[in-house]
Order: C-alpha cells, then structure tokens, then sequence
C-alpha cells in the first residue's frame, strides 16, 4: 500500500500537542482489555484530523446529492434501468421511465411557462401511461388516437417514440384478444404508423407514400371477395380509396392516409387481426373524391405499374395476387369521382414479374411520367427479410426483400424496397403511391 499512488499518509507535525497525545493515549487499552490504560507516545491523530485534513488537501467537491439532489436521483434511476433500442417492437421503455426521468429533470430546470399546447400533449400523453400502467389497452388505444397520426408531428423524438410503443403493444394485446367495435378505427388510426417500417424504408422524399400491408412482425391475410381469393388489405384499400366514410376531415377529398386508416378498420371488422401501415406523405396525395363528379378538365394523369406474383418457381403459390393486380386495374379504369385521368396501365403477373422486367418497367416510368401526374406502384405477392425464407411471426420480420416469381432463397429473384425506392425516386411526379402488399 505504501507504493500505491492512490495512497495518502497523514500524520501529525513535529512537536504535536502532547495534550492531544495524552488524550488519545488514555483512550486506548491493553490488548488483554481492561487493564492499565497504554502510556505509549506514538504520535497519533484522531478521526477527525484526518478527514478534516483530507477536505483541505484535496479540496473536493460537495457530493451530487448536495449540489443537485434531483439530478442525483435522475442519474441513479437512469442508471439502474436497462432501455431497449428497438422502441415499438422490442417495447424496451413500456412503462415510460425515460419520459419519467426527463420529467424530474425539468422540475430542477427554470423554464418559463410552457404553451398550452405543449401542456395539452403532456396531459394526454400521461393519459396513456396512466392507462397502459394499469394494462387498460382501450384506454390506452382512445386516448393514442387522440394524437396519432394527426397531431404526431408536434411531439418530439422521445415522446413520439414513447407513445407509439405504447400504442404497439396496447394494439397487440386488443389484436390477440379481439377488438370492440367501437376501438376498430381508433386502432386502425394508431397501428397506421410503425416506427419499424419508418426506420426500413428510410427517409422518404416528400412526394412519397408507402403502404405496408401489416406491421413490422405481422403478416396479411387472405379475404373472399365475391368467391375469389384476395389479400385483405387489397380488398380493403380498393374499397377505402373511394369509401365517403373514409373521408375523416370532411375536405371532399379521400386521401391515402384516410384510405389506409379506413381499409385497417375494413380489416379489423372482418374479424382479421391485421392493420396496413403508412410512411411518408399522409396528406395531399387522393385518388378520389369523397362526394361530387370531379371535372376531367386539368385532372393530373395518373401513370400505374401493377405486379402481382401468384405462381413461383421456388415457393408456396399465392392465390391472391393475380386477383389483387385485376382488382386494382378495375378500380383505376373507373371514373367514378377519380382525381385523375389514366394514362397508363402496365401489368406484371407471375412468369412477366421477374426482376429484370420489373426494373425496366421502373426505367420506363422515368420518360413516360410528367412532373404534375401521378405514379403508383403495387407489389402483391411474397416478401421476406433476406434472400432466405423469413418468418412474419419474428417481431425482428421486415418486409424487405420482394420476391419475384423467379426467386429461390439463395439469391436470385430478390428484389429489394430500397431498390424499388430509389427507382422512384428518379420518376419525375406531383405525387407517387407505393403499395407493398406483401409478407
């Protein structure tokens, strides 16, 4: 110890008291316990000399807890508490003690008064932790649909996050014990937005809308329409898309964030415990008006590129896709209160859907498009997260690679969203709908 250099002697100055020295002498006993008291003069100091000495040496600091007691009890309760970094799909934070820490930490920071509008979303948000403390999940769903999507860009990261999280497994919980009717478009609304698929797709550009048939560790399901087989969020979206009832602010307008929200209530009434997802553009970008005739005159053209993979040369067939393709080619034909005029259809079903056609029809859309029209884009048919067999039932399942009907799961026939986007990107349009009914 006496070569440690975290080691410190302290010891008394030549010609110590020797009043002190008595004291202390007188206070220590024989070995053999009380007998005669020592005489000894060794120079000795007591406690209290030498931590007083101490503080004056090294002049330390005041310890945190009497400096700042609250930050002291923040730090302590951040540090013992393990947060996951997956938000919604690994619920790593489900009863809210980071908004809880940030929440003591403001308590010790002077702030003027906070706008009421930053008060409104802090008691709403507590509403739903008090809910989901409490494993009350409608409550918990209710009060979400309050701010989600449509107050969602005034909450910051942390609470943006904490929420949808919270509404990922109250939403959970509901899917798997079955949903009353009166929550299906409160969770449609809610389970609209999955910060699992934001992160995949990455950031979009502005023009940009993609639909996901189910959440990110979920799968679609397949839905009898008029005896034929279709994926449910086929049959449902073709239906939101010109539904009145969809048109939830009244605008006369349907656009693809009603339609995606309407279509996940369609869903959920049918008994199916799934609901489609939108990233990117929620508003501004419609197909159809909710009421009225729509003059044609200066409608923007809509260009439409349909692949639907029923048949594979590797993997389990899909009845749906073909039907989804046929179905959606109907409904652009319709002039029905359409907001645009067709101006091209392309199709890719089964042996045509392979990667190279399906990359060269994504070429031809960049000369055939014009900078006021519209461009959408459907894939329906199997997707996976590698170029291997995926299970949608993992909550780490992504949709991220799109099989064509030449896929094999060793690498050929992988076509991945990210490539489908960037594609897009290149495509000169007011407004491009993406639609990955695949899982």
């Amino acid at each position: 110890m006496l070569r440690s250099p975290d080691v410190r002697l302290v010891v008394p100055k030549d010609g110590a008291s020797k009043k002190a020295r008595a004291d202390v002498s007188r206070q220590r006993r024989t070995a053999a316990g009380g007998g005669e008291r020592s005489s000894s003069e060794e120079p000795t100091l007591s406690a209290r000399e030498v931590f007083d000495q101490i503080l004056r040496e090294f002049d330390t600091e005041p310890p945190r807890l009497f400096v700042d007691p609250i930050e002291h009890f923040a730090a302590n309760l951040e540090s013992s508490l393990p947060f996951g970094d997956d938000g919604p799909a690994s619920g790593g934070d489900p009863y809210a003690f980071r908004s809880l820490i940030q929440r003591v930490r403001r308590v010790a920071t002077p702030r003027p008064e906070r706008p009421h509008k930053e008060q409104d979303l802090d008691e709403r948000l507590e509403r739903v932790r008090n809910a989901l403390r409490k494993s009350r999940y409608g409550e918990v769903v209710a009060n979400a649909a309050e701010l989600v999507p449509d107050r969602i860009e005034e909450l910051d990261p942390e609470q943006r996050r904490e929420l949808l999280t919270a509404a990922g497994l109250a939403g959970t919980a509901l899917l798997e014990r079955g949903v009353p009717d009166q929550l299906k478009p409160s969770l449609a609304a809610v389970l609209s937005v999955d910060e699992a698929l934001e992160r995949m797709t990455g950031e979009l550009p502005a023009d940009t809308a993609v639909v996901f048939s189910a959440r990110a560790g979920s799968h679609g399901y397949d839905a009898q329409v008029r005896g034929k087989p279709h994926g449910a969020m086929a049959a449902a979206l073709i239906e939101a898309l010109r539904d009145p009832a969809a048109d939830r602010d009244r605008d006369g307008r349907i656009s693809i964030g009603e339609a995606v929200i309407r279509a996940g209530a369609l869903i959920l009434d049918r008994g199916l415990p799934q609901c489609p997802v939108l990233v990117g553009r929620r508003e501004g970008l419609a197909l159809f008006a909710a009421r009225g005739r729509p003059k044609r005159a200066g409608l923007p053209p809509l260009r439409a590129l349909l692949i639907g993979v029923s048949a594979y040369k590797s993997a389990a067939a899909l009845p749906g896709p073909r039907n989804d393709v046929a179905a959606y080619r109907k409904a652009l034909r319709s002039p029905t209160r359409a907001l645009f005029r067709a101006a091209g259809i392309a199709t890719l079903a089964d042996r045509e859907a392979t990667v190279p056609r399906i990359e060269a029809a994504l070429a031809r859309l960049r000369t055939e498009s014009t900078p006021k029209g519209l461009v959408l884009v459907l894939f329906s048919g199997h997707a996976t997260t590698s170029n291997a067999p995926g299970d949608p039932s993992r909550p780490s399942w992504r949709p991220e690679i799109l099989c064509t009907h030449e896929f094999d799961g060793k690498g050929l026939g992988g076509l991945p969203v990210r490539s489908v986007l960037e594609s897009l990107e290149k495509v000169p349009a007011a407004g491009k709908l993406v639609v990955f009914d695949a899982g």
